[in-house]
């Protein structure tokens, strides 16, 4: 295979030397000819990207090629792109002023094949290490900023770029964005790691793509994020941006994530002491907190109260050692339902005596009993249970346990291990619709 010619760029306004020149080269080199300084930096302009080398007549009427040195230092790619300078004398003032103006080499007219192509040749030997030296500093400096998986920037950068914007203009008005997605534990107990590191991806281009103006984007954990954004001009427009985020999100139209995922959102915007992410983040954490007891998928405000949400929170309580039962039953319960695990029986007395006011189900795990639940089911029925609805989750197959939990008047449903997730989900909503009927 053929390799590809380095293209070198003759800069010479006698036709004579350029062909010359063309004789000496065009096996070695794909060349291209500018008569005049003008018409290098035009060339330069339309093509630096495809030149590798430029060499360079100083004489010349116009614009000589001390100019084009000249001009040379306020265009990057023209910088890029090594000079050698074609002098007919090589005097120490001229050596001087074309190192300094910035050319790589010089060659005294007439040129010596051998030694010109020698030049040439460690000169682009010498930029190709240089670029490829170059080259992998910005990889390296890009992998050590953002985060593998999303493509986003890592906790690390993100820190470091909204703490410099903190600094830098205090007097602004900036907001922090903490994005936080619902269940994510549950997601990976359920569908699998695979699906929930697809779900992150899913959820990061999402924000992305949202956020993708001016904001600093970044992931800072496993299923969390943070968008900052510098000198809001408009809350408003910022809070649509949110909206339908979280609209698109819980619509779900062509996204391939699971039925039950959504994401809570905290909300804070900089007063002029908020010279540090820290402590604009601690804000933002506590909506992302409010957001989270409002019933999760919804965007909190830090200083901002709204009761009504609250109001609204549902507590269903799960007596079980089981990670997986709890994790099955926090995914498929909805967002106004609060899962939370209870592990003896004082804390089932104090939720009973008035400690949780919201109570609206129980889900009793007597799988693992030794004495097949019948112990932990008497104990509940001596419990002021009223209206609330109880779930006995037995173990597949054991009619005894079955005997036990299907004897007790109290118990209102069965549910059998392992538990499946679109069957559970059912089963969840219709308690839900129960439980709201009282």
């Amino acid at each position: 295979m053929e390799l590809t010619k380095e293209t070198i760029l003759i800069v010479d306004d006698s036709r004579f030397h350029r062909t010359v020149i063309k004789e000496l080269f065009s096996d070695h080199f794909h060349l291209l000819e500018a008569v005049s300084g003008l018409e290098c930096i035009r060339i330069i302009k339309e093509n630096a990207e495809n030149i590798d080398l430029i060499l360079l007549d100083l004489v010349m009427p116009g614009i000589d090629g001390f100019e084009i040195l000249r001009l040379r230092q306020e265009m990057q790619d023209f910088l890029d792109i090594p000079v050698i300078v074609l002098t007919t004398s090589d005097t120490h003032e001229i050596q001087a002023k074309t190192y300094e103006l910035g050319a790589n080499d010089f060659l005294v007219k007439p040129i010596d094949k051998e030694t010109a192509l020698s030049r040439i040749r460690n000169l682009l030997k010498s930029q190709q290490r240089i670029k490829s030296l170059i080259d992998k500093y910005v990889k390296f400096r890009i992998k050590a900023e953002l985060d593998e998986m999303t493509g986003l920037f890592n906790k690390a950068t993100t820190i470091s770029h909204v703490t410099n914007i903190l600094s830098r203009h205090p007097g602004e008005q900036h907001a922090l964005m903490v994005f936080d997605i619902d269940n994510f534990k549950a997601i990976n107990d359920v569908y699998g790691h695979t699906v929930g590191d697809h779900t992150i991806s899913i959820i990061s281009s999402l924000i992305a793509s949202q956020f993708s103006g001016s904001e600093i984007v970044g992931r800072i954990g496993g299923d969390e994020f943070v968008v900052f954004s510098q000198n809001v001009s408009s809350q408003t427009e910022l809070y649509c941006k949110i909206d339908e985020l979280l609209s698109i999100i819980a619509v779900k139209e062509n996204l391939s994530i699971p039925d039950n995922v959504t994401v809570s959102i905290g909300l804070a915007f900089s007063d002029p002491q908020d010279t540090h992410y820290d402590t604009l983040f601690a804000k933002a954490d506590e909506a992302l907190y409010e957001s989270k007891h409002a019933g999760k998928g919804c965007c909190r405000e830090y200083g901002i109260s709204d009761t009504s949400q609250n109001e609204q929170e549902r507590i269903v309580l799960v007596m079980t050692g089981s990670r997986n039962i709890l994790s099955m039953l926090d995914f498929a319960s909805g967002p106004s339902v609060k899962i939370r695990q209870v592990y003896c029986y004082d804390d089932l007395l104090d939720a009973f005596s008035g400690s949780i006011s919201t109570l609206s189900g129980l889900y009793l795990d007597i799988s693992e009993e030794e004495d097949h639940g019948l112990e932990l089911l008497e104990f509940v029925e001596k419990l002021p249970l009223g209206t609330t609805p109880v779930v006995a989750i037995c173990r597949e197959g054991c009619m005894e346990q079955i005997r036990f939990a299907a004897s007790h008047a109290f118990i209102s449903d069965l549910l059998f291990t392992p538990l499946e997730a679109t069957l559970l989900k059912r089963r969840i909503a219709a308690h839900e619709k129960q439980a709201q009927k009282f």
